[in-house]
């Protein structure tokens, strides 16, 4: 008998929590199954970066993995996990069948991170240059797949309740299988002492299609208001991966 329940994640990308929310989120995630006594194995098939976080210890194993690739099935039958949580709907799409045929008794969750239905249906309507309405989510050609691996997974996190209702009661996903888990920020971690006066900041990583958009926005929008009636304040812009955006701003 294993001295401990193993827990398989599939992580689309390499955990970043110093350049990105998502990296955050998987970071905490990592840490909440290692303290419930778990054994975290974290099967990635994207090439690390210079802002993956190292994950290996004692009770956590990194797998670096191929897509198409049969050596996956050995894998899980070894680990023979009792939860498998695929991060984003691209790993399930990918990995989905794999866990389904191999260690099918394991309980499935979908880390959805974003409802990526309904950002990239955004876009379309910012592009298109309409009101964005929830029944827009058809306007992404994701919204057929990323609902398939709702339907299929045993259980959904979704950062907000927005997106929790949104699925409840758009995909007619059961209540009682969507669970609001929102990124969580540690009071001990700010410094209450220190002084934001004159100052305004942004911070996002600019990867991220919304976050470089929202930028361009309040440029363009909203700061050339604030600075007329605050000429004092300062506008500060933080972000990995800005280098190659920087120039345009």
């Amino acid at each position: 008998m294993k001295e401990k329940e193993s827990i398989i994640i599939f992580g689309l990308v390499w955990p970043e929590p110093n350049s990105s929310a998502a990296g955050v989120r998987m970071q905490q995630l990592i840490e909440a199954f290692t303290l419930n006594r778990y054994e975290v194995h974290f099967l990635c098939a994207a090439n690390p970066t210079d802002f993956s976080l190292k994950l290996d210890n004692e009770h956590i194993h990194t797998h670096a993995i191929s897509i198409n690739n049969e050596s996956v099935n050995e894998l899980l039958k070894t680990i023979d996990p009792k939860i498998v949580v695929f991060d984003r709907f691209m790993t399930f799409e990918q990995f989905g069948w794999r866990v389904e045929k191999f260690c099918s008794k394991a309980f499935t969750i979908l880390n959805m991170e974003d409802v990526h239905s309904i950002r990239d249906s955004r876009h379309k309507a910012l592009q298109q240059n309409i009101e964005w309405k929830k029944a827009h989510f058809r306007l992404s050609d994701k919204w057929i797949r990323e609902y398939t691996a709702v339907q299929s997974c045993d259980f959904i996190w979704v950062v907000s309740e927005f997106e929790r209702d949104f699925l409840t009661k758009n995909w007619e996903a059961a209540v009682s299988k969507v669970a609001v888990l929102p990124i969580v920020q540690e009071p001990n971690e700010l410094n209450s002492n220190e002084k934001f006066e004159g100052k305004l900041a942004m911070i996002g990583n600019f990867l991220h299609p919304p976050n470089l958009d929202s930028v361009q926005y309040v440029l363009k929008e909203i700061w050339p208001v604030i600075i007329k009636e605050y000429p004092e304040l300062r506008l500060d812009i933080y972000g990995a991966y800005s280098e190659k955006k920087k120039h345009q701003l």
